[in-house]
């Protein structure tokens, strides 16, 4: 009878932790969709700005405007080059503030750091796009 009471409870136990570490999952989605739609805008099918600025906080839209999307896509260009591939790099949550980082392949520029902020209303509040230097050993 112990070893059944034992076996169960570790059994509830790992259930309930296993749904505690799947809770982030819904929040990581929306904010990929967002995260995707930006950098889709480096690509040739750059999206329109709608898409574009689907997942974006007010603030944030009210600073990125159908004519600073132009730009910014000119600037980007002109600084990377053509957006060659993507990939999820990582997840970082915080009290106020999930970070989600994709690492870019760019025509001019190897590698790019591409870094989103998310408030908690999983609405993207600020980006930046910075270049790597990769070491020596790794070229």
């Amino acid at each position: 009878m112990k070893k059944l009471i034992l076996t169960l409870t570790t059994i509830f136990t790992l259930a309930i932790a296993a749904i505690g570490f799947a809770a982030d999952g819904g929040d990581l989605n929306k904010e990929q969709r967002a995260a995707e739609n930006f950098v889709a805008a480096f690509t040739l099918e750059a999206p329109a700005y709608n898409r574009f600025a689907s997942g974006f906080d007010d603030t944030l839209k009210a600073k990125v405007t159908e004519q600073a999307y132009d730009v910014l896509k000119k600037q980007v260009q002109e600084r990377f080059g053509r957006l060659k591939e993507s990939k999820f790099y990582s997840f970082q949550r915080y009290d106020n503030v999930d970070y989600v980082t994709y690492i870019g392949s760019f025509s001019k520029e190897k590698l790019v750091s591409i870094t989103f902020a998310f408030n908690k209303e999983n609405k993207m509040t600020d980006f930046a796009l910075s270049p790597m230097q990769q070491n020596a050993e790794q070229k």
